[in-house]
């Protein structure tokens, strides 16, 4: 039997590995899914477009000035 992974841990791996599921595609461009991908490191704000960055800001979870992720 394999290790347990958590939930998220899961969701990242589908991101990464699954560039042509549909699902990853659309789960790729919710805000809260890059806010995870970019606390784990598993992308960086230049793997974002600039709308992307901007939604992120929009929402609060990216500071305007300093483009780093805030703390909740």
């Amino acid at each position: 039997m394999s290790n347990p992974k958590h939930i998220s841990e899961v969701m990242h791996q589908l991101l990464l590995n699954n560039p042509d599921d549909k699902y990853a595609q659309l789960l790729r461009h919710c805000p809260f899914m890059q806010v995870s991908m970019l606390k784990e490191g598993y992308i960086t704000l230049d793997d974002l477009t600039d709308e992307q960055i901007d939604k992120l800001i929009k929402f609060g979870f990216l500071d305007s000035k300093t483009k780093k992720l805030k703390r909740r």
